[in-house]
């Protein structure tokens, strides 16, 4: 079995809360005493998840879209004014493709990178040194089997779907560069 490390009381940012596999974190680690900040776009779906958890009271729902910087600039302050720290940030925000890429438009392309890429480092950038002046904090990136093994009508990397430019793959390898980056800070 697993080791589960101990989140009592640790403040546990989740972007993408307000349904799927954001939602299941934010109800695991509210069970596992973690007070649970939930970031997404849709208002009434977040308090509807925030209702969910265990001790409702102790978490908070801030309303941002990741891929608008000023609101992630407005949702880092509103987290650090209300809970004063930041232990993990758990980015779950993302975008599914289903269709094959030569129907994917690049405007499907270019929001799935902001929304799955961009807008995720740049909020890491944002807590990153609130975790160094605290000498802690934990980052995940949350990403698909899709963007790993490849699914049909998944955007995919080129070994699964040699003849499909692909998405997924290279940025869960950019994202683990990048995690190694800010470990060596």
């Amino acid at each position: 079995m697993a080791k589960v490390e101990d989140l009592n009381g640790k403040v546990v940012w989740i972007t993408g809360a307000s349904s799927g596999i954001g939602k299941a974190i934010a109800q695991q680690c509210a069970a596992l005493g973690a007070q649970v900040v939930l970031t997404a776009r849709r208002h009434e779906e977040l308090e509807n998840v925030r209702q969910s958890l265990t001790n409702p009271d102790q978490h908070i729902s801030v309303i941002a879209d990741i891929t608008d910087e000023s609101q992630v600039r407005h949702a880092y302050e509103q987290v650090l004014q209300q809970k004063g720290r930041i232990d993990w940030l758990i980015n779950n925000a993302g975008l599914s493709q289903r269709a094959l890429i030569q129907h994917t438009t690049m405007q499907t392309e270019r929001a799935i990178m902001e929304v799955d890429y961009f807008s995720q480092v740049f909020l890491t950038k944002m807590v990153l040194p609130t975790f160094l002046a605290q000498k802690s904090g934990r980052i995940v990136f949350i990403s698909s089997v899709a963007g790993l093994l490849g699914t049909q009508y998944r955007i995919a990397p080129p070994i699964q779907q040699p003849k499909q430019r692909f998405i997924c793959g290279p940025i869960v390898y950019v994202l683990k560069l990048l995690i190694r980056a800010f470990r060596s800070q």
